[in-house]
């Protein structure tokens, strides 16, 4: 069984968490922040020689919210009722009720929906319960009596506030006139923290199986401007709606499977249907294990821009996007919280106590999934509804 932990972070005051583009009050005069930091913003606080990142969520009132799945339906135009969950059908059973169907593409398989009356649906957006999304990771379905309001957007849990300041003159350190500058800072609110789902790397634990880590505890700065926050980590316990990630699926060839990405996710080369994927964790340095995939489908939740050390870009598939995956053969025991195994250069330090310059820098080809990127949650798909 993996060990898994949940570092539960609570900011002192507000955090600021940047994009790709650099900040320097006093030469530029506005800056965005971003309100869910990416995995990689809690590096600082761990060893990651120990742990690895595979998730960011949150946390309300004791209860955790992920980004809600993309292949969730809701009524449109803000009317109330019961979310769907988009499934697939094969083409070939349309196109006998449909007539021809026309696409770019050439899948086996598309998302169809019967309207029921003059109710319309559209993606869903927000959070969700990981409790309202117990069937969904089990068993491939969704509670029939699933509301609307059980989506919570992101103002429930953070406030954006706006500061504004002078413009410096740095030779005199004296406030310039008529130059104001504009962020803005992130406030959770009351009862709100944020959440990082760690995976203990292998080989890190003795012979009886506990772990001899110590997990980050106490205070940290987080984010930009030294912002201080208290850190909390502990076990993963029966009990917890997440417990279930440490359980192991039977994958059947020919069979369907959702895979839900918790972290942000980069493959190399373009995603299209009937791409190859391989998911699970490596044995050694082999690149020939784990369980082979291809993509049926895509439910995004969208891409953004992932910056880091030395400042590489690197577009990321974001955090709620579906992939429907067939199996391309039978496997035992993958894991339900997975990964995508990706390769990339990166930048890395020559030692790890070596000065962030230039000339210290060399690229390494890096598995993304030793960091914790491209993880996510392997789940049963629940048919495909032919008719």
């Amino acid at each position: 069984m993996d060990r898994l932990y949940l570092l539960e972070l609570n900011p002192i005051d507000n955090y600021v968490i940047g994009g790709l583009r650099n900040f320097q009050a006093g030469v530029d005069t506005y800056r965005e922040t971003l309100f869910l930091p990416d995995i990689m913003k809690f590096f600082a606080l761990l060893d990651l020689e120990d742990f690895k990142v595979c998730g960011v969520f949150l946390r309300k009132d004791g209860e955790i919210y992920f980004p809600i799945p993309a292949d969730f339906l809701r009524p449109r135009k803000g009317q109330s009722g019961s979310l769907k969950l988009s499934k697939l059908k094969k083409v070939e059973d349309l196109k006998s009720r449909e007539g021809d169907i026309i696409f770019d593409i050439d899948p086996e398989y598309i998302p169809y929906i019967e309207e029921e009356g003059d109710t319309k649906y559209e993606g869903a957006n927000g959070f969700i319960s990981a409790k309202s999304l117990e069937p969904y990771f089990q068993y491939g379905e969704i509670k029939q009596d699933l509301k609307t309001d059980s989506i919570k957007s992101i103002s429930e849990f953070i406030k954006r506030e706006l500061k504004i300041g002078l413009t410096l003159n740095f030779d005199s350190f004296t406030a310039q006139e008529s130059r104001l500058y504009m962020t803005f800072v992130n406030r959770v609110v009351r009862g709100v923290k944020l959440v990082a789902l760690l995976k203990v790397k292998e080989g890190k634990e003795n012979l009886n199986g506990e772990s001899t880590l110590k997990p980050p505890n106490g205070f940290f700065y987080f984010g930009g401007e030294t912002r201080v926050a208290s850190v909390d980590t502990k076990p993963l316990e029966e009990g917890n709606p997440l417990h279930f990630l440490n359980g192991d699926m039977e994958i059947k060839g020919g069979n369907l499977y959702r895979f839900y990405l918790t972290s942000h996710t980069y493959l190399p080369e373009e995603l299209k249907l009937k791409r190859k994927l391989i998911l699970g964790e490596l044995n050694g340095k082999s690149k020939k294990s784990g369980c082979k995939f291809s993509v049926e489908w895509v439910f995004s939740a969208g891409k953004e821009w992932i910056s880091g050390f030395a400042k590489p870009g690197i577009q990321m598939l974001k955090p709620g996007t579906v992939l429907i995956l067939k199996a391309l053969e039978d496997c035992k025991n993958i894991k339900r919280l997975t990964c995508i195994q990706s390769y990339e250069y990166l930048p890395i330090l020559k030692g790890r106590n070596a000065p962030k310059k230039v000339e210290n820098i060399v690229k390494e080809e890096k598995n993304l999934c030793d960091y914790g990127w491209n993880y996510g949650i392997l789940a049963p798909y629940g048919g495909v509804r032919n008719e």
